[in-house]
């Protein structure tokens, strides 16, 4: 029990009490449509995620504290992904599906449990932070590396043993490690709303903008500074799925989503033949909620 995720719940749903008289032992009286089942089959699967993701953005941006009703959507429609059936989905559906309900638990466990605050609450956060989805238990930690990544590296081989065949992505894509959006300050504040529709360029604008913020590149020194995120998950950017991969292999990579000076500066120490000192920032472990790209 997180008091502050508890309070800004209890203190939303006051609101109800002391402001419009309603009793909690009478629950028809705040009219929710008994057919909204009906409108979660009519919005399809990503369009239940896409709406879970609104509400839960709505939320935060409110700190929580926002009219039942709307807190009631939200409930709503997480209670219908406990038998929503993606397995069948085009893989662009899948991912734009999954990176929207990651963004959506990171921001629900935010308003319930209080945001990780350091890296000895890191684990716990997400272990515990879980929703019933396709008929099974999946927490947040489990949709990153067992489903988000299931095609990727891990950041040990002993570590998230879990398989959900039905949910798990297994074509690999190295930008999944700049969008998935865990809410560290060393990521974007915002994220996007993925639409199978766009979802490659989606991908790709988030991948430029994580690299932007983080990337630093020095002609002078020889020496590229990237985020620690492509040290742990470094093989994702070989040409190979194996442990041998260089910091090198990232580089060739990262080059391609650098813009201006940052991008002419690596494209040159990466074809003078020099060597480059390669270096990895911090990862911050205190987290915050964010907010909608293009909001």
């Amino acid at each position: 029990r997180s008091p502050s995720g508890w309070d800004k719940l209890e203190r939303s749903l006051s609101i109800l009490r002391e402001k419009e008289g309603v009793s909690f032992d009478d629950y028809s009286t705040l009219e929710i449509a008994p057919s909204y089942l009906l409108e979660c089959n009519s919005l399809g699967p990503n369009g239940i995620v896409e709406a879970l993701l609104g509400n839960v953005l709505e939320l935060s941006a409110k700190d929580g504290v926002a009219g039942p009703r709307l807190w009631i959507s939200f409930m709503d429609k997480l209670s219908y992904l406990q038998i929503l059936l993606i397995a069948d989905l085009p893989t662009t559906e899948k991912v734009a599906l999954l990176l929207n309900l990651y963004h959506v638990m990171v921001l629900h466990g935010n308003l319930v449990f209080g945001p990780p605050l350091a890296r000895s609450s890191w684990s716990h956060f997400f272990s515990s932070m879980s929703y019933i989805m396709s008929f099974d238990l999946l927490s947040a930690y489990e949709l990153e590396h067992n489903v988000l990544r299931a095609a990727l590296c891990r950041p040990s081989p002993h570590t998230y043993l879990a398989q959900f065949p039905g949910l798990a992505l297994y074509q690999r894509d190295f930008r999944l490690n700049f969008c998935i959006n865990n809410g560290s300050k060393s990521m974007p504040a915002v994220v996007p709303l993925y639409k199978a529709n766009a979802l490659d360029d989606q991908l790709d604008e988030a991948t430029h903008r994580m690299l932007a913020s983080s990337v630093k590149v020095d002609l002078n020194r020889r020496a590229v500074q990237l985020p620690l995120v492509c040290s742990w998950y470094l093989s994702d950017f070989a040409s190979r799925h194996d442990s041998s991969a260089l910091p090198a292999d990232c580089l060739r990579v990262v080059v391609h989503y650098l813009t201006g000076d940052n991008k002419a500066a690596l494209m040159q120490m990466l074809t003078d033949g020099g060597n480059i000192s390669v270096r990895f920032d911090k990862f911050i472990y205190r987290c915050s909620s964010f907010g909608m790209m293009g909001v």
